[in-house]
């Protein structure tokens, strides 16, 4: 899947996404996550969809392609990680502030919701997601 090259995804809600258009882009997805100074991002390459955890205690989900702004869920705060499960359609984000790991689940490509916000210790925020066995660390 060739992605759009986000210029800047903003710490703040309601600041528009600089998207530079696929064609105009050499980069390419290489496996689901990847991070970029303190942006953690997650891909679906399915329905090709973006996962960037924000400082503003949001994932804000994007289309990889385009860059629109597709949803946003509230999250924990001081995220660090963010994953996506393809065969459970999870997105987990670590966030270390609040000892919280928020647990996002695609309904379908344009819609998101919390399935769980699980409690884990204070300043927890590396993960590392297993999609064999679906299982957090």
């Amino acid at each position: 899947m060739r992605l759009a090259t986000a210029e800047r995804f903003d710490d703040y809600a309601g600041t528009p996404v600089r998207v530079v258009p696929p064609e105009q882009s050499d980069n390419y997805q290489i496996g689901t996550t990847f991070k970029t100074g303190r942006l953690t991002v997650a891909i679906d390459p399915a329905s090709e969809r973006l996962f960037p955890v924000c400082a503003n205690h949001r994932i804000m989900i994007v289309d990889a392609t385009s860059g629109r702004r597709v949803a946003e869920v509230l999250i924990g705060g001081r995220h660090d990680a963010a994953a996506f499960d393809p065969s459970l359609k999870l997105a987990p984000s670590s966030n270390g502030a609040d000892r919280t790991l928020t647990i996002v689940h695609e309904d379908d490509a344009d819609h998101y919701t919390v399935a769980q916000n699980m409690p884990t210790q204070e300043g927890a925020k590396t993960m590392a997601l297993d999609e064999q066995q679906h299982r957090i660390y």
